[in-house]
């Protein structure tokens, strides 16, 4: 669920980016660091904005947090990096033809702590910006949700409202 909530959000974003992009039909590798990472199996996958399913364009057996991957691309598209073992995942989009970064198993956000590539760097900053205000929106509901939980008993300002919406 929140793979597809922040790859809505991104679809604007690549889309975007895309447009602006003419098509590069080349290969790209991407080279990761990950701490407090357990040896396992990693894999790259592309991700659509259909309902096609992800594919799986490679996998490396992952050694002390170090990996390399490569793939084909005909654009510029996102990528997820994911784990064997894990939950988590990153995302990325293939901008360059060598995409270095470095990221944290105890992290939160599904990005690269740092990435050598601009159009990664601005994903990185927007994705972190819509969990923020994701964040804050689930804060507000559920201080709503509190609210009209007290009900008619305990709070005079929800009491009110309801009496003048009755009258």
């Amino acid at each position: 669920n929140n793979l597809k909530n922040i790859l809505a959000t991104l679809s604007f974003f690549v889309i975007s980016i895309s447009c602006n992009s003419a098509q590069i039909n080349k290969d790209f590798i991407v080279k990761g660091t990950i701490k407090s990472a357990k040896d396992q199996k990693v894999y790259l996958e592309e991700i659509f904005f259909s309902n096609k399913a992800p594919v799986i364009k490679d996998s490396f057996m992952m050694k002390g947090g170090v990996f390399t991957l490569k793939a084909s691309a005909k654009e510029e598209g996102i990528y997820r990096i994911w784990f064997q073992n894990e939950e988590k995942y990153f995302l990325l989009i293939n901008d360059e033809s060598e995409i270095v970064f470095s990221g944290d198993m105890d992290l939160v956000l599904p990005v690269a702590e740092t990435i050598n590539t601009p159009v990664n760097k601005s994903l990185f900053a927007f994705v972190k910006n819509a969990i923020e205000k994701n964040k804050a929106f689930e804060n507000i509901n559920n201080s709503l949700d509190s609210i009209a939980a007290l009900g008619e008993q305990e709070d005079s300002a929800y009491r009110t409202t309801l009496e003048t919406q009755n009258n």
